[in-house]
């Protein structure tokens, strides 16, 4: 196929559409000999400011020059981006349409994304693909779909994957679906839904994954939510054949979208870089950005479970926080807990091979929280009880006498 001329989007202007309320927030620029963005906060905005980025973007006059981090991108509007599985849709898809997507510019990846990402920040003028109104979906051929994608990047589905990937992120397929009062499943466009109608994230098992991961985090769910984790709503979607793993949107509430940044943005870090953070400094932001002891105590919680529960896929954008209308942050729910027996990629003072009792009290101690042990003892119970989550997430014996293993003694 000949390469179509395509001409980048050089400008979009940045609206924050939080809990019902839609204000400009300012505009982005693209610097094509410099690679690298530039922002500019609305005057409306500097006059009312919240803090959509407190640390790596505070309201002030003039432009923002973006973070070499992310490839000259603002790393708040970074976060906007999907990465792994949606990156490579939306590169499949500027293929399909004859043009090269090594020539697109973070700002035509966010055109992509317009007002259909995760959070409350929307970019316009958007150039998604066009929706389908009641786009009714069976969910075991869009798996397939996705695998299939995944074999050859080029599937009759296409369109239909990108529609419904919005802008989440990690490696494996993801879809932003509604289910409706009667258990029917359509693409979550961002329109508004009827009474009994409720957003989803629905994950799809790739090519790589272990052939029950559905009910294995749907049980490192469970067993989050009995170790005291603040847990969105999880379930077990059923397809024609299959089960997939689904969990309810914590973005989007009653009175609309509430603003997330991950640590990763807030602080302006690339994930993917070893050592980019750990525990001790993942408090201090909870801390600082909250100002809420109970929030650490939170954060403290997930970090012991990541421990016992060998969850070492505990990076920099698996922490996020969410943002009310009032500029209030606290904690998401807690997300993407799965076994992965791996090293962790937040080290405990230096420790991530295996972290113990005595790394953990020691961070504890460095968060002001003198007495651990409570919290500890409430996690190392809950995976103790591994086995009964996994019956009731329907795991076989095998992957769930493996998993126990590698838990350790109960």
């Amino acid at each position: 196929m000949t390469e179509r001329t395509f001409t980048s989007i050089d400008r979009l202007t940045v609206a924050l559409d939080i809990e019902g309320s839609r204000r400009v927030v300012g505009t982005l620029a693209w610097m094509a000999t410099e690679r690298r963005a530039y922002f500019a906060f609305d005057a409306a905005f500097l006059a009312d400011p919240l803090p959509i980025a407190p640390f790596t973007l505070k309201p002030a006059g003039g432009l923002i020059a973006g973070s070499r981090v992310f490839a000259g991108l603002h790393s708040v509007f970074n976060d906007s981006l999907p990465d792994g599985w949606g990156a490579l849709l939306f590169d499949s898809h500027r293929r399909k349409q004859g043009y090269d997507p090594a020539r697109a510019t973070p700002l035509d990846r966010l055109a992509a994304v317009g007002d259909r990402g995760v959070g409350a920040l929307c970019y316009q003028p958007a150039s998604m693909v066009d929706p389908k109104a009641a786009e009714l979906l069976d969910l075991d051929s869009l798996a397939a779909d996705a695998r299939a994608f995944e074999a050859d990047q080029s599937v009759a589905a296409l369109d239909q994957l990108v529609r419904g990937q919005g802008s989440s992120a990690g490696a494996r397929p993801k879809m932003m679906i509604v289910v409706t009062p009667d258990q029917r499943y359509t693409l979550d466009h961002g329109a508004a839904v009827g009474e009994g109608h409720s957003r989803w994230l629905v994950k799809f098992r790739s090519r790589t994954d272990r052939k029950y991961i559905a009910r294995e985090e749907y049980a490192y769910a469970l067993m989050a939510r009995a170790a005291g984790i603040r847990m969105a709503d999880a379930t077990l979607l059923q397809g024609t054949k299959d089960r997939h793993f689904a969990v309810r949107r914590f973005d989007r509430t009653t009175s609309g979208r509430l603003h997330i940044a991950s640590a990763a943005a807030l602080l302006d870090l690339d994930f993917r870089v070893p050592g980019s953070l750990d525990y001790d400094n993942l408090l201090k932001l909870v801390g600082l950005l909250t100002r809420d002891q109970r929030e650490v105590h939170e954060m403290l919680r997930r970090m012991i479970f990541n421990v016992l529960a060998c969850n070492g896929d505990d990076h920099a954008k698996n922490h996020s926080f969410q943002m009310t209308a009032d500029g209030t942050w606290r904690l998401t729910p807690a997300y993407d807990l799965t076994f992965s027996p791996t090293d962790h990629a937040l080290t405990l003072k230096g420790e991530g091979r295996a972290p113990g009792w005595p790394e953990i009290e020691a961070v504890a101690r460095g968060a002001s929280v003198k007495d651990i042990r409570p919290i500890y003892d409430e996690v190392a119970a809950a995976v103790a009880n591994w086995r009964q989550f996994a019956d009731q997430a329907g795991l076989p014996r095998a992957p769930t006498l493996e998993i126990a293993r590698a838990h350790g003694p109960s």
